[in-house]
């Protein structure tokens, strides 16, 4: 007899954990369709709401003077290229910002 109840016990606690993950399974599975209507919905009514590709990459990208995409390297030729790009750039800002103001 002992032997049955534990092995009724054993079924039991399986049962519980099955019947646990179908809810748990069930609960995901109705806030992600929840969650995908509400997106449907909000790009039905407000199809400006959300943001192209370019939009994005745009939004992201920083504004005014940037300095030359250069790779790390322990060339002494690359890293002198670099610093000249950055000088004729700065020089080349430093020109048109005095000048745009002598014109005013």
């Amino acid at each position: 007899m002992c032997v049955a109840l534990q092995a009724q016990n054993i079924a039991t606690t399986v049962r519980t954990i099955i019947v646990g993950l179908v809810y748990l399974a069930t609960f995901i599975f109705s806030a992600n369709a929840l969650g995908l209507t509400g997106l449907g919905l909000q790009l039905l009514f407000f199809p400006d709401s959300v943001m192209d590709e370019d939009e994005l990459l745009a939004a992201k990208t920083p504004k005014g003077p940037q300095l030359p995409k250069v790779t790390v390297t322990s060339s002494t030729d690359d890293i002198r290229r670099a610093f000249e790009a950055v000088s004729k750039a700065a020089a080349d800002g430093g020109r048109s910002s005095s000048s745009g103001s002598g014109s005013r």
